[in-house]
C-alpha cells in the first residue's frame, strides 16, 4: 500500500494541446512517459514522438474516437481532455481511482477506484455519466477491480479482478460483466494470471497479458470459439496490449530492449517492432500505450 499512496501525490498540472488523428496508416497512439523527472502523456502519430503534458505524473490514457482524452493523474483524480484543451475532473466517485475506459458513445466511463480497508487492498469499478456528471457504483466484488474495458457493442465490461485460489494465494484473471443484467463470469480458468483486457474492434476477439508461460506474455482469445493465440514469446515482461483501430495490429509495453517501451506486433502472429525507444525524445520509459475506442459499427 505504501507504493500506492506513493504513485497517488498530488501533481502540478500543465497541457499542451495537440492535434488528434484518430485514423490513417499511422494513427495517433496515446502512452505515458518518463523522462527522469516525472510520467507524462506522450502521443506518437506519424512515426514521430510529442510530449502531451508537464509535471503531470499522468497514467492509463484513454482516448476516445472524437479525440478526447481521459486519464488518471497522480493523486488518484481521473480527468476528461476536450478537444479544446479544456480539463474537467471526473467527480462523484471516491478517491483514488484511475483506469477509465470509455463507452462507445463517449458518453461515459467506467474507473476503478480503490480503497484500503484493514492492510487489504480492495476496489470497485463506476460508472460515470460525462453529461449529467452523474456517477454510481456499478460493479462491486470481493477483492480488487481494476482494467475496465469496454466491448465494442457497449454491451459488456471485461475487468481484472483478484481471484482467490488458496487462502494465501491470490490470481488476478479476466472477468466479464453484463452491463444489461449485472452479471459477472470469469472469462479464463487455469491458474495463471490473465491482466489488461482489450477488445478488438469488432469485438469477436480481446488480447490480454499472462504468466501461464512462466513470463508475461501477449495473448489473444477467441471469443465465439474459445481458441487462445499466444503472440509473444520473449523471456521479458510484455503487458498492457491495445488494438489499433483496423484490428491488424496490437501495440503493448515491453521490457525486450533492456527499458520499458512500446512495442508492436501483428494482431495474428508474427515479429515485434519497437514503436517508442527509450531515449527518443528524451524519454526513458514508455507504457500504457492506447489506441483510441471504435465505435464497432465503424470498424467494420
Amino acid at each position: 500500500m505504501a507504493a500506492l499512496k506513493a504513485f497517488f501525490a498530488v501533481p502540478t498540472l500543465a497541457i499542451i494541446a495537440l492535434a488528434s488523428a484518430a485514423g490513417g496508416a499511422d494513427p495517433a497512439l496515446v502512452f505515458s512517459g518518463e523522462d527522469g523527472t516525472t510520467w507524462d502523456l506522450w502521443r506518437r502519430a506519424d512515426g514521430a514522438v510529442a510530449r502531451m503534458t508537464v509535471q503531470l505524473d499522468a497514467d492509463s490514457p484513454a482516448t476516445a474516437t472524437d479525440g478526447r482524452l481521459a486519464f488518471a493523474d497522480a493523486s488518484g483524480t481521473v480527468w476528461v481532455r476536450a478537444l479544446d484543451g479544456k480539463l474537467t475532473a471526473v467527480t462523484g466517485m471516491p478517491t483514488p481511482c484511475a483506469h477509465p475506459a470509455w463507452s462507445p458513445d463517449g458518453q461515459q466511463l467506467v474507473v476503478a477506484c480503490f480503497r484500503f480497508n484493514n492492510r487489504q487492498d480492495d476496489g470497485a469499478l463506476w460508472l460515470a455519466d460525462l453529461e449529467s456528471g452523474a456517477a454510481r457504483l456499478l460493479y462491486d466484488g470481493p477483492g480488487l477491480q481494476k482494467s475496465p474495458a469496454w466491448s465494442p457493442d457497449g454491451q459488456r465490461l471485461a475487468f481484472v479482478s483478484g481471484f482467490r485460489l488458496t487462502p494465501t494465494r491470490v490470481i488476478e484473471q479476466i472477468w466479464v460483466l453484463e452491463l444489461a443484467g449485472g452479471t459477472a463470469r470469469r472469462l479464463i480458468e487455469g491458474e495463471a494470471a490473465a491482466v489488461n483486457p482489450a477488445w478488438s474492434p469488432d469485438g469477436k476477439r480481446l488480447a490480454y497479458a499472462s504468466d501461464r508461460g512462466d513470463t508475461l506474455d501477449i495473448w489473444v482469445m477467441d471469443l465465439s470459439e474459445g481458441r487462445q493465440l499466444q503472440l509473444t514469446h520473449d523471456p521479458a515482461y510484455d503487458d498492457d496490449p491495445t488494438w489499433s483501430p483496423d484490428g491488424e495490429t496490437l501495440a503493448f509495453q515491453s521490457t525486450r530492449g533492456g527499458e520499458l517501451e512500446i512495442w508492436s506486433i501483428p494482431a495474428s502472429g508474427g515479429t515485434a517492432r519497437r514503436l517508442v525507444a527509450a531515449g527518443e525524445s528524451g524519454l526513458r520509459s514508455a507504457r500504457s500505450p492506447h489506441w483510441p475506442v471504435q465505435q464497432q459499427e465503424e470498424a467494420r
